[in-house]
């Protein structure tokens, strides 16, 4: 589907469908930072800022979901060896 297809209000799951119950800590604190990026990303995407809002999705991106969270949930599948499991 292409961008300009999506229905704003149907084609994407919202935040509020997700049972919180099920969320750990670590979900619910990505979920607080991708809020963040997404607030600096259409803040600087309103002002023609684009360098700002490309880093505030590589930092996200980079440093929230590969460095921290991927890490995280490595070590609960894999226990601590998971970090050399090929």
């Amino acid at each position: 589907m292409h961008a300009a297809q999506l229905r704003p209000d149907t084609d994407r799951m919202r935040i509020a469908d997700v049972d919180r119950r099920l969320l750990t800590v670590f979900d619910r604190a990505l979920l607080s930072r991708l809020h963040g990026m997404l607030e600096t990303y259409h803040r600087a995407m309103a002002t023609y800022r684009l360098a700002i809002a490309a880093e505030a999705v590589r930092d996200f991106v980079q440093r929230d979901l590969c460095d921290r969270y991927i890490e995280v949930c490595k070590l609960a599948l894999f226990g601590n060896g998971g970090a050399t499991r090929q």
